[in-house]
C-alpha cells in the first residue's frame, strides 16, 4: 500500500449517511463500505471522527489487499471508466 494510493481513494466522493438508533445514539454508515460503521452519542459526534474512521478502515483494505468499492459519482461527475478501472467491475479504482 502507498500513500498515493490511500490519497486516490480518500479523495473520491464518500458521502456519509446518519442514522439515529432507537437508544438516541448516533451510527454513522458510508456507502458502499458495508462494514465501517461509527457511532457516538450525538451526529456531530460522528461527522467530527467519519474521515479518520475512513482512512483507517481503506488502509486497512489496501493492506490485506481487499477489492475497495469506491462511491458512485453524483449526477453531472464522470464515472470512472478509463484508465485504472477496471471493466467487469466499474464500481471499483485500482490505483497503481
Amino acid at each position: 500500500m502507498s500513500e498515493d494510493q490511500l490519497q486516490a481513494y480518500l479523495a473520491l466522493n464518500w458521502v456519509p449517511k446518519v442514522d439515529r438508533l432507537d437508544d438516541g445514539t448516533f451510527c454513522l454508515t458510508v456507502p458502499p463500505l458495508r462494514d465501517l460503521e461509527v457511532f457516538g452519542a450525538s451526529e456531530t459526534d460522528v461527522l467530527a471522527d467519519w474521515r479518520s474512521a475512513l482512512a483507517s478502515h481503506l488502509k486497512a483494505y489496501l493492506a490485506v489487499g481487499k477489492v475497495i468499492p469506491t462511491p458512485r459519482p453524483l449526477w453531472g461527475e464522470p464515472s470512472f471508466g478509463g484508465v485504472g478501472a477496471s471493466e467487469a467491475s466499474p464500481a471499483t479504482l485500482q490505483v497503481g
